[in-house]
């Protein structure tokens, strides 16, 4: 099947389904669908495996560490973790990007002055691509606590994010439907501490699997 496949640049394909794993909920009472997979959790253990194999070739080593360091930040993204069925999505928002959200200060909120309640929160603590920028949003990082590093099973993360979605990403301003919602500065805050908060624990989470696989 190509959904799985390991077989390194060879491989093409974008693998969306691979970003995320959602695990649902409702808040009237709709009915759910199962997470499917495989997904972001899935492929984050099949890639941890295969770094420092000696069964695996340097080209799919390259291709799985590539895609890990990308998967384990995704899956520590709250809305990477969930979605939402309401009777305005009965089949499920696809992690809030079925709800629209306006952030700017516009006497205007409505479908064409919003953006996707998922793009917020993969924005929320900026978007530059200039390393010194980010390397120093780095240094500014909250310390991740010893204990929840340690938890080491990729499924627990995607559990930590589906609860933070459930408790802060759909809270208030945010109701049951597509919105357009106008985010107050107090939601934009919180966001942004919790993001924080989850970058610091995926990026130590991550050295960990590094050092652990590659025998530091």
């Amino acid at each position: 099947s190509t959904a799985s496949q390991n077989i390194g640049y060879s491989d093409k394909l974008l693998h969306r389904y691979w970003h995320f794993k959602d695990f649902p909920f409702s808040p009237d009472g709709s009915s759910l669908d199962d997470p499917f997979a495989p997904n972001a959790v899935t492929q984050i253990v099949t890639f941890s495996a295969t770094i420092g194999s000696a069964q695996a070739s340097d080209d799919v080593q390259s291709y799985d560490l590539a895609w890990l360091l990308h998967l384990v930040g995704d899956i520590h993204q709250p809305l990477h973790a969930t979605s939402r069925f309401s009777q305005a999505s009965p089949r499920g928002d696809n992690g809030g990007n079925g709800v629209g959200v306006c952030v700017e200060r516009s006497l205007r909120c409505d479908t064409q002055h919003s953006q996707k309640l998922h793009s917020f929160w993969d924005g929320s603590v900026g978007s530059s691509e200039k390393p010194q920028s980010v390397m120093a949003f780095a240094a500014r990082l909250p310390t991740a606590p010893q204990p929840d590093i340690e938890r080491t099973d990729p499924n627990d993360w995607a559990q930590e994010s589906f609860r933070t979605a459930q408790r802060v990403s759909y809270s208030a301003p945010i109701e049951v439907g597509k919105g357009p919602y106008r985010l107050d500065r107090e939601y934009r805050i919180v966001a942004g501490s919790v993001a924080e908060r989850r970058i610091a624990l995926a990026g130590a989470r991550l050295a960990r699997i590094l050092n652990t696989r590659l025998g530091s």
